[in-house]
């Protein structure tokens, strides 16, 4: 997203110091317009990506939790058990491609000591950020680190779910 920004700032100061006097400069300054918009409508087309795959990790927050306050606190085993809560297929996925990775199946929801540190699932899409969005076991999402949260999933031990510090 920052490289079409820095596409727009280039074509609108471009378009402004374009001469009005000569028909080149016309032509230039049409394309320049041109270049801004494209630039203007594909920076939005990746931030509604990215806030679809924040509400998404939501909406499957709301199924997990729902599913472990029925059954005494227990996640779902596998994805099979958790999509009859969601049915859309869309909803287990980034709009950017790509199946959430879900660390909650099989873990009880009582036993996690620490829910706003506590990862239950993860973005497998960086959307050219560097950074992953990250479900909490208290419901937030946050987008972190990559290289963090790749930390905190090879430093957990025993099968327990990751703890971001």
């Amino acid at each position: 997203m920052v490289r079409w920004l820095l596409v727009a700032v280039l074509a609108g100061v471009l378009v402004s110091s374009c001469s009005k006097k000569s028909q080149d400069s016309e032509a230039r300054k049409e394309e320049m317009v041109k270049l801004l918009e494209e630039a203007k409508t594909k920076a939005r087309g990746e931030e509604v990506k990215k806030l679809s795959c924040v509400s998404n990790l939501k909406q499957v927050y709301t199924a997990l939790n729902m599913y472990a306050s029925y059954y005494k606190g227990c996640f779902p085993q596998n994805a099979t058990v958790a999509n009859w809560l969601i049915p859309s297929k869309k909803t287990w996925h980034c709009p950017m491609d790509g199946e959430y990775k879900i660390l909650a199946y099989g873990h009880r929801s009582r036993l996690i000591r620490d829910p706003v540190g506590t990862i239950i699932a993860i973005c497998p899409n960086e959307h050219g950020t560097g950074l992953l969005n990250v479900l909490f076991a208290d419901g937030h999402v946050a987008s972190v680190d990559a290289d963090v949260v790749r930390r905190s999933l090879e430093n957990r031990s025993g099968g327990r779910l990751p703890v971001l510090k």
